[in-house]
């Protein structure tokens, strides 16, 4: 999978990057909407699509983001379409290929695209002593643990957050990639029967390291992942013992006039009773980049008072693929205009009219 253009600020910083985005309460189309100021990419963050209650650890939070510097690439995560993204997909890549003896040196990706160098510390004797030297602000320490007898090889590597809380990580079918499979908190080293989620990936190289259900640490199955020609089809809150009790959010992939054959996430449902359907949530089209890539333009939210028009919230690009303006529902802009080193924003009525500029 191509990496992509790196964010320059990694998830845990994402707070200090400028963005405009417009002020709205509740969940209209423009709600989860933002500009980055720095690039110019339009970012898309709904609210998680579902929550499930682990009552023997973490909760299990499925969260979809889209990047158009992502989408512009074709770079998105497992089951899902260019540009889209999700809170689970964080891997560690080898920076060089494996080479017999040398323990080398590991990217950790965010969902974002982002990414950090860390690098094994090694003794007198070149041998790695399990930590890791993390960028320098990193909000974690890491380790890893070595494989006995096989130089250069790793069982896996961890993360540990201020809160004592920890990611780990676990080779893959990708070579030289460790991608997350366990989320835990600060109590899981005292009692490893609990406090923990794991994610269980698809081992068919094919498929792409997909996750294929999120457990506890019991191995009972929380959130199951179905997929349909490749793409995620429905999230399965299978936690529940019984099935009254159980729920799904459902996906529609498919391609549109504007999408130059390219497969896209055109609907999220809200959510619906288990193996049922309900009305869409999330509604979305695009427009092909220069490059052909999708590039999100339209965002739309039934509204049972609206019928069969429901509110939608366009967003348009320049040549270069950054976003030239947000209109909302009402058909006010927000304006943006591109320079060395500055972003101007204009704030426009719907008849024109600028009310505001910085």
């Amino acid at each position: 999978m191509t990496y992509g253009p790196p964010e320059t600020v990694p998830a845990w910083a994402q707070d200090i990057v400028p963005t405009d985005s417009v002020p709205i309460d509740g969940n209209g189309p423009s709600s989860a909407d933002a500009v980055n100021l720095a690039t110019g990419a339009e970012e898309h963050t709904p609210d998680p699509d579902i929550v499930v209650r682990n009552p023997n650890g973490p909760k299990v939070v499925y969260a979809r983001q889209y990047r158009s510097t992502l989408a512009s690439v074709g770079m998105y995560a497992p089951g899902l379409s260019p540009g889209w993204t999700d809170n689970y997909n964080v891997y560690l890549d080898r920076t060089t290929p494996y080479t017999t003896g040398t323990w080398g040196k590991y990217l950790l990706t965010y969902p974002n695209s982002a990414r950090e160098l860390l690098t094994p510390v090694l003794d007198a004797s070149g041998n790695p002593t399990g930590q890791l030297t993390a960028p320098s602000g990193a909000p974690y320490a890491a380790s890893g643990s070595p494989k006995q007898g096989q130089p250069g090889q790793w069982n896996s590597f961890t993360l540990t957050f201020k809160d004592g809380s920890t990611w780990t990580f676990v080779p893959s079918s990708t070579a030289n990639r460790y991608y997350l499979y366990q989320i835990a908190d600060l109590l899981y080293p005292n009692n490893t029967a609990y406090h923990t989620i794991r994610l269980i990936r698809d081992t068919n190289a094919a498929n792409n390291n997909r996750i294929d259900h999120i457990e506890d640490a019991a191995g009972n199955v929380l959130l199951r992942f179905s997929y349909l020609n490749g793409y995620l089809s429905a999230l399965m809150d299978v936690a529940a013992s019984n099935d009254a009790d159980k729920r799904q959010v459902n996906y529609t992939f498919g391609t549109t006039p504007t999408t130059a054959g390219v497969t896209c996430l055109l609907e999220v449902d809200q959510i619906a009773p288990y193996l049922g359907s309900a009305s869409a949530r999330w509604i979305y089209d695009y427009k092909a980049a220069p490059n052909g890539q999708p590039l999100l333009n339209f965002v739309k939210v039934p509204d049972p008072n609206q019928g069969s028009s429901p509110p939608s919230h366009p967003i348009n690009y320049d040549e270069a693929a950054r976003v030239s303006s947000l209109v909302d529902a009402r058909g006010n802009q927000r304006v943006y205009s591109y320079s060395s080193g500055a972003t101007k924003v204009e704030i426009k009525k719907s008849s024109g009219q600028i009310v505001e500029s910085w």
